[in-house]
C-alpha cells in the first residue's frame, strides 16, 4: 500500500512541474510621481500599465512607496526588508500571484499550485492510513 502511496506522490509531482515548467510571474511595472493623478497610482489602471515578466531571481511582485514616488515591478523575496531602511521609505508590499501588484496589498502570498497536489497527498495517505487500521 506505501509503494502505492509513493508511485501517486511521484506521478502528482511530476505533473505539477510539468504544468508549472516555464512559468514565469507577471508584475504591473510602473513608477510615477505621488499625488499626481496617474495609472501608477494607488489602483492601477489595467489597460495602460504594462505588465512584465520577470526575471529568474525575481518570485514576487512589488509595491514600493517612497517620499514622493510610487514603483511598482518584480522583485526578490527580502526587497522590503532590505529597502525599509532607506531614506524617503513610506511603504513595501510583495505578493506573489500573476498581476498582483496592482493595488496595495501586505505581502500577500498565494498557495502555491505544489501545495494542493501536497494536501491531496496528505489526504489521501491519512484517509488509507484510516482504512487499513
Amino acid at each position: 500500500m506505501r509503494s502505492v502511496l509513493c508511485v501517486c506522490a511521484i506521478i502528482i509531482c511530476f505533473f505539477n512541474i510539468a504544468i508549472n515548467s516555464g512559468d514565469a510571474l507577471r508584475c504591473y511595472s510602473c513608477s510615477a510621481v505621488t499625488g499626481q493623478r496617474s495609472d501608477c497610482q494607488r489602483n492601477v489602471n489595467t489597460n495602460t500599465i504594462q505588465a512584465t515578466f520577470c526575471q529568474p531571481g525575481y518570485p514576487s511582485c512589488m509595491t514600493l512607496v517612497m517620499q514622493g514616488n510610487i514603483t511598482r515591478g518584480c522583485a526578490q523575496i527580502n526587497a522590503c526588508h532590505v529597502l525599509q531602511h532607506q531614506h524617503g521609505f513610506l511603504s513595501c508590499s510583495t505578493c506573489v500571484p500573476d498581476l498582483c501588484n496592482d493595488q496595495s496589498y501586505n505581502n500577500s502570498i498565494t498557495i502555491s499550485s505544489f501545495s494542493l497536489p501536497l494536501a491531496l497527498l496528505m489526504v489521501l495517505y491519512f484517509s488509507l492510513k484510516m482504512i487499513i487500521y
